[in-house]
């Protein structure tokens, strides 16, 4: 509202700089533009800065929102809804030390990668798998990608030549875990035949949870 008024105001001092019987000097009726000029500018900042801060509060109520629905919808197996924020696929270098979030249907770990090893002519890779669910989760089942090249949709440099290397090197195994129990690290190893340790650069896990283990009274 104030920006309208200042706006009309504005409109009035302009249309009486040609009117006969104008009260006030030029001079006058051009420091008075001026105020109302600066005057509509910071009206027009504070919208723009009470427009970002609403996109906050937007962002913050839906990321509760998806959280508060993983939790309710849990039992529904809609964990999906959150592949977002805990993604289904866990993506990494052999060399990253950190730990990774993967989610699925029934299951929520942390995977990280352990050791880097040669193994007869090929290599041999330890992930640490961590159960994040109070509840023992079992009969998993692990999709294992791996190739000779990390890419990066964001790197420029030949990247589709680095793209089609990766695609045309890039293998995948399945294995499989009885029980993930809660709290305890357990180790996968993974044997990979065709590439030495120095040249497997990108590892990919997915994983399916087969039910879950738990006492009831």
């Amino acid at each position: 509202m104030r920006s309208i008024c200042a706006i009309f105001a504005l409109m009035y001092i302009l249309l009486g700089l040609h009117s006969p019987v104008a009260a006030m000097s030029n001079m006058d009726q051009e420091n008075k533009i001026e105020a109302l000029k600066k005057e509509i500018a910071e009206i027009k900042t504070a919208q723009q800065q009470q427009s970002a801060m609403l996109e906050e509060v937007s962002k913050s109520q839906n990321l509760q929102k998806t959280t508060f629905e993983f939790i309710s919808n849990f039992y529904g197996k809609k964990v999906t809804s959150l592949s977002y924020f805990f993604p289904e696929k866990a993506e990494f270098s052999p060399a990253d030390k950190k730990f990774l979030m993967l989610a699925a249907s029934g299951g929520l770990i942390s995977i990280s990668c352990k050791d880097v090893k040669k193994y007869a002519s090929g290599t041999e890779i330890v992930l640490g798998l961590v159960n994040f669910y109070s509840v023992r989760i079992t009969n998993l089942k692990f999709t294992i990608e791996y190739s000779t090249e990390m890419i990066n949709a964001l790197d420029s440099d030949n990247f589709i030549e680095r793209y089609k290397k990766f695609e045309k090197d890039k293998r995948t195994i399945t294995e499989r875990v009885a029980t993930l129990v809660p709290g305890v690290e357990e180790k996968l190893r993974i044997s990979i035949p065709e590439y030495k340790p120095e040249d497997v650069k990108y590892i990919g896990v997915s994983m399916e949870v087969g039910g879950m283990s738990f006492l009831t009274k």
